[in-house]
C-alpha cells in the first residue's frame, strides 16, 4: 500500500486531509451566559456532567422553560448524532462523544457542538479526535490558557482530520463501538452487583434486619434492641472504633526506586469500586496497598464526590502504591474486604468523614486518626463472616468483569490509532 506524509501523519495515498469546518454543517457551542436556576425547570448541561460516552443527568442544572426555549432557538441544544466536545476547564478536550441520549437538553459554552454534513460518520471522527494523534494536534495547536484551559471556537474549526471513504469510516468505527459497547455492558453489570452488595450491607448493619434464627428480618420481626451511644442496636452487639477492627494504612515495605504498579486519583470512580488501570513506575513515596484493600480518597473534592475503590486489578500478590491522598483500609478474617469496602461506601461513614475534614478551603482532608476513631456497631463474628459468604461471589464476578474491561480497553486503545491512520483498513 502506498503512503503519503501529511500534517496529521502518514496516511494511505487514497485518503486525504480535511478539517472540522470542511465536513461540518454546524460548529457552535452552548450558552455564554448561564440563566438562573429553576428547581422544576429543564436540563442545562456543562462539562461537569460529561462522562466518556454521554451525560450523567443526576446533578445537572435546571433552568426555566422560557430560558430553555430561548437557548434552543440559539442552537444551544444538541441533536442526536452531534459530536460534543469539552472545550473549557480541567477536562478540556478529554471528553468527546456522539450525543445519543433521548433527553432534550441545552448546553453551556464549555461544550462545543459539531454537526457533520452528510456522508460523514460522527462516530469515526469522534474516535479520531480521541486518538493519540487527534489529542496531540488539538492540545498542541488549539488549546490555550494555563489556569483555565480552553479552546477558541473559531480556531477549533481548523482542526485537521483525515478524509476517508464513508464505508471505511462506518466499518472502522463499528469495530471500536462494538468494543465500547461490551465494556459498557460489563460496567453496568458491575454497578448492579455493587448495588446488591450495598443493599444487603444496609439491611444487615444499618437497619439491623439481618436474618434471625428463623431466617426472618431481625428488627422487623421483633428482635430485642438495646440502647447505645449510637442509638438502639441489637442485643449482643457492641460499639467500637473502626481502628480496633480493621487496619488503617497498614505498614508495607517497598524499596526506593523499585518498579511496581502505581494508581493515581484519576483512576478511581466516584460511583463504583472499579479502578480504570495502573502504570508501572519507580516507587518514591505514597500509600501502599494490595488486592483486597479499600482506597478512600481523603481530600476535597474527591471525598465529597465519592472516590472510593476496592483494589482488584493488580497481578496476584503484587504490592502497589498510589496517591498520598489515599487512606488504605484493610480487612481481616472477620471483617473481610467486602465488609470494609461496603462500610466505606455507606452514607453514615461518608457523612462522618466529610464532617471531620480539616484544613483551608480547597485543601481540606480527613485525618487518618479521625477515620480510625469512627464509631460503629458490630455483631458477633458469625454475622460478618456470613455477609462475606453472601457477597464474595458478587465481588469475584466484579473482579472478573473488571479484568475483561481492562483487556477490552487495551484492545480498543491498540486498534484506535491503527484504524484512524489506515494501518488497518476495513473496506468491505
Amino acid at each position: 500500500m502506498a503512503w503519503q506524509e501529511t500534517e496529521i501523519g502518514k496516511l494511505p495515498n487514497d485518503w486525504g486531509v480535511t478539517s472540522i469546518e470542511d465536513i461540518s454543517a454546524v460548529v457552535t457551542d452552548g450558552a455564554h451566559a448561564s440563566p438562573k436556576f429553576s428547581p422544576n425547570g429543564r436540563m442545562m448541561c456543562s462539562v461537569k456532567d460529561m462522562k466518556y460516552d454521554g451525560f450523567d443527568f443526576s446533578d445537572c442544572k435546571k433552568i426555566s422553560p422560557e430560558d430553555f426555549e430561548k437557548l434552543k432557538r440559539q442552537n444551544c441544544s444538541p441533536q442526536k448524532g452531534d459530536i460534543l466536545i469539552s472545550k473549557d476547564g480541567e477536562k478540556c478536550l478529554d471528553l468527546i462523544f456522539v450525543y445519543s441520549q433521548d433527553e432534550e437538553i441545552v448546553l453551556l459554552s464549555s461544550i462545543a457542538i459539531v454537526r457533520l454534513a452528510e456522508k460523514n460518520n460522527p462516530h469515526f471522527y469522534r474516535y479520531f479526535l480521541l486518538s493519540p494523534v487527534g489529542q496531540s494536534i488539538m492540545k498542541k495547536w488549539f488549546k490555550s490558557g494555563t489556569a483555565i484551559p480552553r479552546v477558541v471556537l473559531k480556531d477549533f474549526r481548523n482542526v485537521p482530520l483525515p478524509k476517508v471513504p464513508l464505508k471505511e469510516q462506518i466499518n472502522s468505527s463499528k469495530v471500536l463501538r462494538t468494543l465500547d459497547k461490551k465494556i459498557k455492558n460489563l460496567q453496568r453489570q458491575n454497578q448492579t452487583l455493587e448495588k446488591i452488595t450495598q443493599t444487603l450491607f444496609k439491611q444487615w448493619f444499618v437497619d439491623f434486619n439481618f436474618p434471625d434464627e428463623d431466617g426472618k428480618p431481625y428488627k422487623d420481626n421483633g428482635g430485642e434492641m438495646l440502647a447505645s451511644e449510637l442509638g438502639e442496636i441489637p442485643k449482643g452487639w457492641k460499639v467500637v472504633s473502626l481502628g480496633e477492627v480493621i487496619d488503617i494504612n497498614p505498614i508495607e515495605r517497598i524499596k526506593k526506586s523499585e518498579v511496581i504498579p502505581y494508581i493515581d486519583m484519576k483512576a478511581l470512580s466516584v460511583s463504583g469500586m472499579e479502578i480504570s488501570g495502573y502504570i508501572e513506575r519507580q516507587f518514591t513515596s505514597g500509600s501502599k496497598f494490595r488486592n483486597g484493600d479499600t482506597l478512600l480518597a481523603r481530600i476535597t473534592p474527591c471525598l465529597e464526590n465519592g472516590k472510593t475503590a476496592h483494589v482488584n486489578v493488580l497481578p496476584d500478590d503484587k504490592l502497589a502504591f498510589g496517591s498520598t491522598e489515599f487512606i488504605v483500609m484493610r480487612g481481616n478474617n472477620t471483617f473481610g474486604p467486602e465488609y470494609v469496602y461496603s462500610l466505606a461506601r455507606s452514607p453514615n461513614f461518608r457523612k462522618y468523614a466529610i464532617l471531620n475534614m480539616t484544613g483551608s478551603s480547597g485543601r481540606k482532608r480527613v485525618p487518618n486518626d479521625m477515620v480510625e476513631k469512627y464509631r460503629l456497631p458490630i455483631s458477633n463474628d458469625l454475622l460478618e463472616k456470613s455477609f462475606k459468604k453472601h457477597v464474595n461471589p458478587l465481588f469475584l464476578k466484579i473482579k472478573s468483569n473488571q479484568r475483561q474491561i481492562q483487556t477490552l480497553t487495551k484492545t480498543r486503545d491498540i486498534l484506535l490509532p491503527k484504524l484512524m491512520s489506515g494501518q488497518i483498513r476495513i473496506k468491505d
